[in-house]
């Protein structure tokens, strides 16, 4: 049985508290044109305000599953060219159909806007679904917070390890950020690099974080110390990468000899920004990027980075909140490590 949320009521109990009958109540609901304006008002009100999420059919109300996966897609920019993003949607779809369930996808620009907040609960206490993908939240966001007290099985990509079995309905798979970041520096200064600059994302993402402190820990590790100013903040994209580095190179009084950026699209923006400036790859400025971006060996100069196994993090996402939705084992955490893609976007210092 699909559990219920705290202080959430039935039909019947709204239909009590403002004195009208539970048929009123489901006439409303399936949009019977012979009720009242006001009596609809009052009940739509009633509904809002003790957040009712009705169940859709008889059969979701016998406990029966629906089979389906709810698939939800944050994001701050328009996605549809981005063929990573688009390979990690079509890798979920293409996991869940291996066990026989359905995706049901929503694409959300914020997840603090009342309206999304609601379109996702609305979705979860409707039995629409029997649990929920989340990729692109923020760390911890509060609406899966609230899920997973709930009792909802919910799985979410970049997040913080559980480091607890939480109610058994949290899986979390993400990359091994820090490990990979600080490797990406011991890159560059195998390289003979030591004038290395490097892109700080958004520390709200637990991968901000975690290629943050990789990223610091490489160079302390090195026992290389640099400007403040070549610490450069950054989103994820490309347009970011662009931007930012562009300014860099506007402000910085001392080139560096290498940049590491946070992921693969920073740096195609990056051998923008690099190129505008009058600048080369890698004669110039050496660049190493991380995820492996299936264009990053078609990019000019083809881009040197670390290739995450998207296809293993995505089949592991979607696989483990089935597991939980059909009570075959409890939360866990997978992280995935990366692989150097040594290509020709880095040179080595004489």
């Amino acid at each position: 049985m699909k559990p219920k949320s705290e202080g959430s009521i039935n039909s019947a109990q709204v239909a009590k508290l403002i004195g009208v009958s539970r048929s009123t109540v489901s006439k409303v609901l399936n949009g019977y044109p012979n009720i009242s304006g006001e009596t609809r008002a009052k009940v739509l009100k009633a509904i809002k305000d003790h957040s009712y999420y009705p169940k859709l059919s008889g059969q979701l109300l016998t406990g029966k599953r629906s089979e389906t996966i709810g698939l939800f897609f944050l994001t701050s920019s328009n996605f549809s060219n981005d063929v990573l993003v688009n390979y990690m949607l079509a890798r979920v779809i293409e996991s869940a159909a291996t066990y026989g369930y359905h995706i049901l996808t929503y694409i959300l620009q914020s997840e603090t806007d009342p309206r999304t907040l609601s379109t996702i609960k609305s979705v979860f206490h409707q039995g629409r679904i029997d649990g929920g993908v989340f990729i692109g939240a923020k760390n911890r966001a509060h609406i899966i917070e609230e899920l997973v007290a709930e009792g909802f099985p919910v799985g979410v990509f970049d997040q913080e390890p559980t480091n607890a079995v939480e109610n058994g309905r949290r899986i979390v798979v993400s990359s091994n950020d820090a490990r990979i970041a600080h490797e990406a520096i011991d890159y560059l200064t195998g390289q003979g690099h030591r004038k290395i600059a490097v892109t700080i994302g958004d520390i709200e993402r637990y991968a901000g974080v975690q290629k943050r402190d990789g990223f610091l820990s490489g160079l302390a590790d090195n026992g290389i110390t640099i400007p403040p100013e070549w610490l450069i903040p950054c989103d994820f994209n490309t347009e970011a990468g662009w931007l930012s580095i562009r300014k860099f190179l506007q402000e910085t009084k001392e080139l560096p000899t290498a940049i590491a950026a946070i992921n693969d699209h920073v740096a195609f923006g990056a051998l923008r920004a690099i190129s505008e400036a009058g600048l080369r790859v890698p004669d110039d400025i050496s660049l190493i990027g991380m995820d492996g971006h299936p264009l990053g060996e078609y990019s000019h100069p083809p881009l040197t980075t670390f290739r995450i196994d998207f296809e293993a993090m995505m089949l592991s996402l979607v696989s483990g909140v089935i597991n939980l939705v059909e009570s075959r084992e409890t939360a866990t955490d997978f992280v995935f490590d990366g692989k150097l893609m040594e290509r020709d976007s880095c040179r080595r210092l004489a």
